[in-house]
């Protein structure tokens, strides 16, 4: 599955009446998700932050500015220590 899938699959999960299903998306679903964040480049995993967090996130709230900044920050090209002394 791809990141998106499981990010799907693990919403779907959550709001499933079945305890089965909420137990993956407590559990499992997760894990699997992880394994796959820690192979992203900063850009990809600031380009999901934006997607799947940024944007369902109240536009009032502080979090939002933290999520919006800490996604550009990732998608910014890497400056190296020479170029900015």
């Amino acid at each position: 599955m791809t990141i998106r899938e499981l990010i799907d699959e693990q919403r779907r999960c959550m709001r499933s009446p079945n305890p089965v299903e909420r137990f993956a998306s407590a559990l499992l679903i997760p894990g699997e998700l992880l394994t796959q964040l820690r192979q992203l480049r900063d850009f990809d995993l600031g380009q999901i932050l934006d997607d799947e967090v940024c944007s369902r996130l109240n536009i009032l709230a502080p979090e939002l500015t933290i999520c919006t900044e800490a996604a550009d920050r990732l998608r910014r090209p890497a400056i190296s220590k020479v170029d900015s002394e």
